[in-house]
């Protein structure tokens, strides 16, 4: 579904990422982890647009999507949910969720949409007139996931879901994941949290110092010590 082939990114002229390929498969999750600074972030944001690469290509279904803009590569079935959340806290999570939908009706997209993946978040249906900001971090991750999945992606692309949140509000994210896993709709998410790749990801790729440092099916992995080794920088 997405290919990545010599990818390399500069902030102005420090190089961020150099080099990286990868393939992700649909209907999979895709785990990119590694340690701060390694650069997963830039690549997530690469692929979704934000950010140009400097050299090689990336592909979605069969077509060049690297170089587009972040509004094209969403039309293209390709949807973000940044790092931090980034909801509009003044606004509700009615007209929040509205954001979303709106870009899904461009795309076939209906208000039985907006019911079906409230199914998945009671907590925002339960407090569908509140303000954003009153959230917790936990509800305002759900939000932000909730958002982007009225967009109609066919791949999600999820930076830090974890980040900032506690060990039991984040088993309560990836227990949402995980249903959208059962719904065969492809992820790539970003986590410095190695240890939840183990019971949630179908592909694991560390990402260390710009380049990738080691990628295997988590299905394969028999001995955890090499994607340790990688991710922490030992020989």
């Amino acid at each position: 579904m997405l290919t990545l082939r010599n990818l390399a990114v500069n902030y102005g002229a420090v190089p961020a990422i150099h080099d990286v390929s990868a393939e992700f498969e649909a209907g999979t999750v895709n785990f990119i982890v590694g340690p701060n600074g390694a650069g997963k972030s830039t690549l997530l944001l690469t692929i979704a647009g934000a950010l140009r690469p400097r050299m090689g290509s990336i592909s979605f279904r069969g077509k060049t999507i690297s170089g587009m803009n972040p509004e094209d590569v969403a039309s293209q079935g390709c949807s973000l949910v940044p790092e931090g959340r980034q909801v509009f806290s003044r606004l509700t999570i009615n007209e929040n969720l509205r954001l979303g939908s709106i870009a899904g009706r461009r795309k076939g997209g209906s208000s039985a949409d907006t019911e079906e993946v409230l199914s998945l978040f009671p907590i925002l249906r339960e407090r569908y007139s509140q303000a954003a900001g009153t959230l917790s971090g936990g509800e305002q991750q759900q939000l932000s996931i909730a958002r982007a999945l009225l967009t109609r992606p066919e791949l999600l692309l999820i930076d830090e879901p974890s980040l900032g949140l506690a060990p039991l509000v984040v088993d309560g994210v990836y227990e949402i994941l995980r249903k959208l896993k059962n719904d065969s709709l492809t992820m790539i998410i970003v986590e410095q949290q190695a240890t939840r790749v183990r019971n949630n990801g179908d592909t694991v790729t560390v990402v260390r110092d710009g380049h990738v440092a080691f990628s295997s099916k988590v299905s394969t992995i028999s001995d955890y010590s090499e994607l340790e080794k990688a991710y922490f920088g030992f020989s």
